[in-house]
Formats: structure tokens, sequence, C-alpha cells
């Protein structure tokens, strides 16, 4: 029997968990936040309002969730249950 599994990044009782492994996804969820601060940051410095730096900000980060989920697409990986303890 087989299912779907999206993360392939649970270590086995004979692999330790590695710093600095991360994936393109979890690189990706830590760049999501970024246009939306250097938004707000640039509004404030050209001295516009900051619902206009927010806004643009918020674009740019929808532009960066939409590659993670419909351009750069999560792959999924097939684990076999019927070979687990």
């Amino acid at each position: 029997m087989k299912c779907i599994v999206m993360s392939t990044k649970e270590p086995t009782s004979t692999e330790t968990l590695r710093v600095g492994a991360e994936s393109r996804y979890d690189i990706l969820l830590a760049v999501l936040p970024l246009p939306l601060i250097l938004g707000l940051f640039i509004a404030s410095a050209a001295q516009i309002t900051l619902a206009i730096g927010a806004a643009l900000g918020g674009v740019l980060s929808a532009v960066v969730l939409a590659y993670g989920l419909f351009i750069d697409t999560p792959t999924p990986t097939y684990w076999d249950i019927s070979k687990t303890n």
C-alpha cells in the first residue's frame, strides 16, 4: 500500500537531522515576508503612505507565493507504508 508524502525531511533511525539541510521550500517560506517588509521600509524612506508600500510589497509577496505554488510546485514522493514498523 502506498501513500503520498509531501515531505521527505523526516529522519530515519540511521539518519540524524542535519542543520543547514534546508529545501528550496524552506528558503521560499523565509523569503516570503521580505518584499512586504521592504515595501514598508521604502514607503517610510520615500515619504509615501505606508498603505501604498504595504500594497506594493504584498503584491510582490503574492508573486513569490504564486511562484512556489504554481511554477516550482512541490512534487510528491511516494512512501510505502507496508514497510514501516
